[in-house]
């Protein structure tokens, strides 16, 4: 296949689905992960207490945008400042990974590239 043209921005590295992972003891609702410089967004509706939701997409550049995550607790909205996720040190060009998004305290989240 033929290597699509890269540009200033792009990492070489691929990014082709969300994992979002609640930690907590109890329900979180309408986890979406979004990327405000482009209005790219992945989410999901429920998440039951220490379980996870995953969405694939057809891989795409990771632009090392800064991300922001929303969701609900116990019917209050929670929200991430803008963050930027680090690429592993060990990814080269052609990597592929899964953005995994972590509710791991209340009223906290976190995120990491992972390998699918």
């Amino acid at each position: 296949s033929a290597e699509r043209p890269r540009t200033a921005k792009d990492s070489g590295i691929d990014i082709a689905g969300i994992i979002n992972q609640n930690d907590l003891a109890y329900v979180v609702r309408d986890v979406m992960v979004t990327d405000p410089a482009t209005g790219a967004y992945a989410g999901c509706g429920n998440l039951l207490q220490r379980s996870s939701c995953r969405t694939s997409f057809p891989a795409r550049d990771y632009r090392k945008n800064a991300v922001k995550v929303t969701w609900s607790e116990g019917g209050e909205y929670q929200d991430t400042d803008e963050f930027f996720v680090d690429l592993p040190s060990d990814a080269v060009i052609g990597d592929v990974f899964w953005l995994e998004v972590v509710m791991h305290a209340p009223g906290l989240a976190g995120a990491r590239l992972v390998r699918p």
